[in-house]
């Protein structure tokens, strides 16, 4: 019995150590900070017009955090690799006040499921709805 409950631990432990790894290789480039800028979807394009611009931001330890026109979210990040993102349900401040735009990213977030990088452009795919464009951004 022992054996076994050593074996179960070291098990753990090992899995532990591999969902905790840090992704290098192309993956890596995408913890930066992104401007939202446009959707387009199956059956639409939408630009974010409104003033405020919306920053969408990976981080390393595991976590997002989107600052919307005016509210902000965050989560964490369920799984990544070189193609895949899985992001969990963002927890937001009230969203009363704003953009449509800036809404209905929050709405998609945990819809992604695939990105993919070109330079310094992002795009968050979501299945059978189309892609979130992103261009890199400086603000930290």
């Amino acid at each position: 019995m022992p054996q076994l409950a050593h074996s179960v631990i070291f098990m753990v432990l090992c899995l532990a150590i591999v969902a905790c790894e840090k992704i290098d290789g192309p993956a890596a480039d995408v913890y930066k900070t992104w401007e939202v800028t446009r959707f387009v979807a199956i059956d639409e394009t939408m630009d974010n017009d409104d003033a405020k611009p919306i920053y969408f931001a990976l981080y390393d330890d595991g976590h997002y955090m989107v600052q919307l026109g005016v509210n902000s979210c965050g989560g964490s990040i369920l799984n990544i690799t070189d193609n895949y993102l899985i992001l969990a349900m963002p927890a937001c401040t009230e969203m009363c006040c704003d953009s449509e735009f800036a809404v209905r990213f929050a709405e998609l977030i945990p819809a992604i499921s695939m990105y993919r990088m070109t330079g310094d452009l992002l795009r968050l795919y979501v299945k059978d709805w189309g892609f979130i464009e992103c261009v890199r951004s400086d603000v930290e």
